[in-house]
């Protein structure tokens, strides 16, 4: 598929490059990362896939109800315009959306749990770039966008050096670095550094 084809579409975000979100049947732009209503356990959320192909995952919930819709996406926007705040991490720190059982969830990544069931038809993969919001895409240079030339994946580079710790210029070096070397090497590496990435975040939140 040529990447040169892949425009966003008429009415979606704003952004129409070639790498834009662009719909798949049923998909929505512009939705808040939760958005399904008060008082579910799941949540069906809206993530970015290969050549900007929009697709769903599902996730317990772990933010209070109604989610703050513009907190994250605001925080996204001021790191890729340089105008961030103090620690510059891709994570929002001490989050006030989320709940004391979703900062557990988060923690030990079980909140995408639900979607192990889903895996066979999912457009994601298991070692690859982690997939984005749309509005995470929408902020993304030319340069970070080539991350979508491969599927998304569970697990990566940029989730075993750093995770959500990181900015997002070194995210992108990660999430670049894998797409032009990847090799059945690196991806036993990343599974075989996954768990020790998840209990190192863990230790550091404890602290």
């Amino acid at each position: 598929m040529d990447l040169g084809s892949c425009q966003t579409s008429s009415g979606s975000c704003g952004r129409s490059d070639r790498y834009g979100p662009r719909s798949s049947p049923g998909a929505h732009h512009c939705r808040s990362p939760e958005t399904e209503h008060a008082g579910t356990v799941l949540l069906r959320t809206q993530r970015v896939g290969r050549y900007g192909e929009l697709f769903h995952i599902f996730k317990f919930r772990t933010m209070y109800w109604p989610p703050e819709p513009d907190l994250h996406k605001t925080h996204v926007d001021n790191l890729a315009n340089g105008a961030s705040a103090e620690s510059g991490r891709i994570r929002v720190d001490d989050d006030p959306r989320v709940t004391s059982v979703g900062a557990f969830l988060r923690k030990w990544s079980l909140d995408e749990l639900p979607n192990l069931p889903q895996r066979p038809q999912r457009r994601d993969v298991g070692c690859r770039p982690r997939p984005l919001v749309p509005y995470e895409v929408e902020a993304l240079d030319s340069r970070a966008l080539q991350r979508l030339k491969v599927k998304p994946g569970v697990t990566g580079l940029a989730q075993v050096n750093g995770r959500l710790d990181l900015s997002l210029h070194k995210r992108t070096d990660y999430d670049l670095a894998y797409v032009r070397e990847s090799n059945l090497v690196t991806d036993l590496l990343i599974i075989f550094r996954t768990p020790f990435a998840i209990f190192r975040r863990s230790e550091i939140q404890a602290c």
